[in-house]
């Protein structure tokens, strides 16, 4: 988990969300999901000797080790380095009394939709192969880049692809923030970050996301697309 932001940053304005906005945003989750039921949001984990002494949930370190889905990811991902961590996790209880695990990412600008694999050597190796298998699963064209420019939503594609093989029904979240304004405090002067675009409209998004589809050599209604919603909040209400 990197440092917060103060005031500003799609961690910071989840948290917001989530603390004082909690009905709002479990709303437009419900919504975006197209179901009735109830959220429950899962617990991180603490990391007492770090100035922000938070962690995040990473991998399916939520699950029971014993199930299916946490056995088959301990077999196909690297257990060294940096696994795939959440934003935010929760199950949905559904009225009829079925669940589903709903895992999130949340964006404040389209940069943060772009970085690369920091593997190298035999993890490097792994996730290839991985990412190989479900690039055929999903129909992408098998020459296509997905270590490179959108390599997170890749492996949170293999994520989310995994639990659903494996007996865990899940969702991505997609939450992306409208009007974050990046002034950063530096001796109670705010500053604008140089380089980071507000994003005013929706449209802007929707745009970055065909983009990040494009490269990957996904279709729109490619196989997971039902379960990748995308909710769009503005961060003043």
């Amino acid at each position: 988990m990197g440092e917060i932001g103060y005031g500003y940053g799609s961690e910071w304005h989840l948290l917001r969300f989530m603390g004082r906005h909690r009905d709002f945003l479990d709303r437009e989750v419900l919504k975006s999901v197209g179901t009735n039921g109830r959220i429950d949001w899962v617990d991180f984990c603490f990391k007492t000797n770090e100035r922000w002494p938070d962690r995040e949930r990473r991998g399916f370190d939520f699950l029971d080790p014993e199930s299916e889905t946490a056995r088959r990811y301990n077999v196909k991902w690297p257990q060294s380095g940096t696994p795939p961590t959440w934003d935010a996790i929760a199950w949905l209880n559904r009225h009829d009394g079925t669940r589903e695990l709903l895992l999130f990412e949340a964006k404040s600008h389209p940069g943060e939709l772009k970085g690369q694999v920091r593997a190298k050597g035999e993890g490097l190796s792994q996730i290839t192969k991985a990412v190989d298998c479900l690039k055929s699963a999903l129909g992408a064209d098998p020459a296509s880049d997905w270590l490179h420019t959108y390599y997170q939503y890749a492996n949170r594609l293999f994520m989310l692809w995994l639990a659903n093989k494996t007996g865990t029904p899940a969702r991505l979240v997609n939450i992306y923030f409208l009007n974050d304004t990046f002034y950063k405090c530096k001796d109670c002067q705010y500053t604008k970050q140089p380089g980071v675009e507000t994003v005013h409209s929706i449209g802007v998004w929707k745009d970055a996301i065909e983009t990040r589809l494009a490269h990957l050599s996904l279709s729109e209604d490619h196989y997971l697309s039902d379960r990748v919603p995308s909710v769009f909040i503005d961060v003043r209400g």
